[in-house]
């Protein structure tokens, strides 16, 4: 006998190949081996006479059942799983549109005012004005927020609700100008359900917030610090820019205010020089040239003889020309020209004439022209 695996000679009683392991026991000694299953008594024999019919209908009937089962479970599990599947749609078709109306009416609308402020341009180096925005949204949630306005009025973003804006505090203007915020200035708006989703709303037919410019040397500290940290907090994109127009601000104050003194000065200066100008007494007044200030004085002398009051006006000891009060005017020619001649000048608010005696000597006749500009400057109380 041979290995049918290696073909090398073996003994005849052994029963796998000593050189490669199979083994050497053919098909048919192996069938003979495998005993044959026991069949029951009680199940008749393939062959029994009879019987064959019976057990064609009870293999059918066994082998048909379970087949339709599965098929009616294939079909219900299908519809099933159609069914479901149409539900998690409509579901999800559901949310996605209640989601796109949520987004629709919490998205945010660019909002523009009408602010109006001369010389403030955003695009010409101003700051952004810095408004308040307090209101109520949608949700019912407050409101309490910061906005920076451009000179176009753009600058803020709100969703739909009811809103106040209100200015904080002045913005610079273009050449560094600050500007006085009026009391109670501000606009009321509302964005409605029916605007379309993140649509502008024009909200200028609102109201306006009208800025005026301050004397830049009334700028106070307070105002200044209070638009500086707006500035620097959102009314420029560079904080630098804001220091700048500090400065700008402070630089023109200072200049301001010195151009304001010295207005003041020569004002008083002015004002003193007319007074060393003029004399003032309870029947008259008149001005002297400036070339006689210093130099002139005014003598009052009483004449108890006719009732009247002279008085006599000097330029260093020479006497120019004299007035007199109670004498008639009547017939009096009202001429300054005349040399030596009686002049009237009018009547007092107590019915006293008023006239006056050119000087006959000859610092008199030197200074005419003076003396006829005094009296063109009189004027009776």
């Amino acid at each position: 006998m041979f290995c049918r695996s290696c073909g090398r000679e073996l003994a005849d009683d052994v029963k796998f190949c000593p050189a490669c392991g199979a083994s050497v026991m053919d098909a048919e000694s192996a069938a003979e081996q495998v005993e044959a299953p026991e069949v029951p008594a009680h199940i008749p024999a393939e062959d029994s006479p009879g019987t064959a019919d019976e057990r064609s209908e009870n293999k059918s009937r066994k082998q048909g059942l379970p087949r339709a089962a599965i098929v009616a479970v294939v079909i219900l599990v299908t519809a099933a799983l159609a069914g479901g599947g149409a539900f998690l749609w409509w579901r999800a078709e559901q949310d996605r549109i209640a989601q796109e109306a949520y987004d629709a009416a919490h998205s945010l609308h660019a909002v523009t005012i009408s602010v109006s402020a001369s010389g403030w341009d955003t695009a010409n180096g101003a700051s952004r004005l810095p408004v308040s925005v307090k209101g109520t949204d949608l949700d019912g949630s407050e409101v309490d927020d910061t906005a920076f306005v451009d000179s176009t009025g753009t600058g803020i973003s709100l969703m739909q609700g009811t809103y106040r804006i209100e200015p904080i505090a002045s913005p610079f203007g273009s050449n560094c100008e600050l500007y006085a915020i009026p009391e109670g200035a501000g606009i009321d708006i509302e964005i409605s359900d029916d605007v379309e989703t993140e649509a502008p709303v024009d909200a200028t037919e609102a109201g306006a917030i009208a800025l005026e410019p301050l004397e830049v040397s009334a700028i106070t500290d307070e105002q200044l610090q209070a638009a500086y940290d707006q500035a620097s907090g959102g009314g420029y994109d560079d904080p630098d820019a804001a220091t700048k127009a500090r400065d700008g601000v402070v630089a023109a104050r200072e200049e301001a205010v010195r151009a304001e003194e010295e207005r003041k000065a020569a004002e008083e200066a002015a004002r003193q020089a007319e007074a060393a100008r003029t004399y003032d007494c309870e029947y008259f007044s008149f001005k002297v040239p400036e070339s006689w200030v210093g130099n002139f004085t005014v003598e009052e002398i009483d004449d108890s003889t006719t009732g009247t009051v002279i008085y006599d006006v000097l330029l260093g000891q020479a006497s120019m020309f004299m007035v007199t009060i109670g004498d008639s005017t009547d017939g009096l020619p009202n001429d300054p020209t005349l040399e030596g001649g009686v002049t009237s000048l009018g009547t007092t608010s107590g019915g006293l004439g008023i006239s006056a005696i050119r000087g006959n000597n000859i610092d008199a006749a030197d200074n005419m022209a003076d003396i006829a500009e005094c009296m063109s400057t009189f004027t009776a109380k």
